[in-house]
């Protein structure tokens, strides 16, 4: 029998906040989890009921729950628990769980009000439980960002990404204590000023505004471009951009999306796709430890640390991967490579694949005569020098086979 979970949000104004509601739920609770900050308040409601804390590390979340899956439990988060909020978790990990969700004001909108920003004006980041370089394809002129933090140190870590990339004159603000009465707080310096700060006087739970409008025209890569070749590391088994840009657009990448790099080399193809979709996942295969190294060094210095990096047979390794929702092979084709991977790929699957050999080439021929799709020749030709004048210098072609999978009927 399942019983009945309540996930309140509060924010910082205290015991006033308790409604009715809040009351009824604590009287029937068989425990109550809450921040320690929150403890002394729900203390005199609690009676004998167990107060606990969240658990540290937080993975150990699910086991502190689930011997409570028959019987009532209370769980006070802050602000909105869907909001990059506990609740998310917690939804995640008992999906059959009868919950009932009561949002108090984020505290990302108290930020917002305090800066007297539009929430829609601005981005939206969490690095809490994430590595700071999660900022990175955010950073473009004039921007406005809202971080949620890991702890005080995420001060020091967000302002040293920043001064790496020139923009040291972008104004810091750690807005503590948000919605207590009469303590709160908000520190403004530049990055600059905050890489030299000792963080003594910041709390660890607090919000972060972040306006780069001082950096003026800042250089910056777009998370809705795609990047320059030299923009990664790379041994020469890279995807150009003029072939990167068609690619992309035939696997179409989007939010919660799962992409496999099957032979990803630098990365390039794999980083993009989780720059245009932050939500999205990239998984990315290669038999060289060396090429994966500098995949992973290319993605945490173009902000996308999310990416999963896998060594090993791309055959054998398909079989630890989840479900895909586009394929990418740019490397490493063979007849047995192809049949797996349409094995795998599901109904309204994507599959893109580059071969620039004429032995991958008589695969795709093959290929697209019996599943169909489209092949199409990309030559792509440079200006460059000749001696003293400039001619035409022509990359390998590349020969592409875009395929998507439909249903047995269709």
């Amino acid at each position: 029998m399942s019983g009945k979970w309540y996930i309140f949000g509060l924010d910082e104004t205290g015991a006033d906040q308790l409604a009715a509601h809040h009351k009824q739920a604590l009287a029937g609770a068989d425990m109550i989890v809450a921040d320690v900050r929150f403890h002394d308040m729900l203390a005199r409601l609690a009676g004998d009921t167990p107060l606990k804390a969240w658990p540290k590390p937080f993975s150990d979340l699910s086991d502190m729950l689930a011997a409570y899956r028959s019987k009532q439990l209370v769980i006070f988060t802050t602000g909105d628990p869907l909001f990059y909020g506990a609740g998310v978790t917690i939804k995640r990990l008992f999906p059959d769980q009868e919950i009932l969700i009561w949002p108090a004001v984020s505290g990302i909108s108290m930020a917002a009000g305090r800066m007297g920003w539009q929430i829609q004006e601005a981005e939206v980041i969490s690095i809490h439980g994430r590595a700071a370089a999660k900022i990175i394809p955010y950073i473009y002129p004039f921007a406005k960002w809202l971080v949620i933090p890991q702890s005080a140190a995420s001060l020091h870590e967000v302002a040293d990404v920043l001064s790496q990339r020139g923009c040291g004159l972008a104004m810091i603000s750690a807005l503590q204590a948000l919605g207590r009465d009469k303590q709160e707080v908000c520190v403004t310096k530049s990055a600059i000023a905050w890489l030299e700060d000792d963080l003594t006087a910041i709390d660890d739970f607090f919000v972060m505004a972040v306006d780069l409008a001082p950096c003026r025209r800042i250089a910056f890569h777009s998370a809705s471009g795609v990047l320059p070749d030299d923009a990664f590391e790379s041994d020469g088994k890279l995807t150009k951009q003029d072939v990167r840009a068609s690619a992309l657009s035939k696997l179409q990448p989007h939010p919660k999306a799962v992409l496999w790099d099957l032979g990803t080399g630098c990365g390039s193809i794999a980083i993009e796709w989780a720059r245009f979709a932050p939500s999205a996942m990239a998984y990315g295969v290669d038999s060289r430890d060396d090429r994966l190294a500098r995949a992973r060094a290319n993605a945490t210095a173009l902000g996308t640390p999310q990416v999963k990096w896998l060594e090993g047979n791309v055959l054998a390794v398909m079989d630890d991967l989840p479900e895909p929702d586009a394929i990418f092979i740019g490397g490493g084709l063979s007849e047995a490579v192809l049949d797996k991977a349409l094995g795998y790929l599901p109904q309204g699957g994507r599959l893109v694949i580059h071969a620039v050999t004429l032995e991958s080439e008589a695969i795709l021929l093959v290929a697209q005569k019996k599943y169909g799709g489209h092949l199409t020749r990309i030559a792509v030709t440079k200006a460059e020098p000749v001696g003293a004048y400039r001619g035409w210098r022509g990359l390998m072609p590349v020969t592409q086979w875009v395929f998507i999978k439909q249903g047995e009927s269709d």
